[in-house]
C-alpha cells in the first residue's frame, strides 16, 4: 500500500502508496493523511482514485534513467585466517 510514515507510533503520512491497492475502505482510512509521491503521474493518478479532498504532495526528485551503480564494491570472500 506504500510505506507509513509514523511519529510517535501516529500515522502521519503515506509515501509512494501502490494505486491499485486503493479501495473504499483504504481511501477513507487515507484521508486524513497526506500523500507523498514523486512525479506528477502519480499525483495525478492518486487523485483520481482518492478525490479532491485528498491532501497529495509532490516531492519534486529526479528520476534517472539509468540507474547508478552501487557505491560499494563487492568481492568474492574469502578465507579468514
Amino acid at each position: 500500500m506504500g510505506v507509513p510514515l509514523f511519529v510517535h507510533d501516529m500515522p502521519q503520512g503515506v509515501i509512494s502508496p501502490v494505486l491499485s491497492r486503493i479501495s473504499t475502505e483504504v481511501r477513507a482510512r487515507l484521508m486524513g493523511l497526506p500523500l507523498f509521491v514523486a512525479t506528477e503521474a502519480e499525483r495525478r493518478a492518486l487523485a483520481r482514485a482518492c478525490g479532491p479532498e485528498q491532501r497529495i504532495v509532490l516531492l519534486e526528485v529526479e528520476i534517472p534513467d539509468q540507474p547508478r551503480p552501487p557505491t560499494a564494491i563487492y568481492r568474492r570472500a574469502g578465507r579468514v585466517r
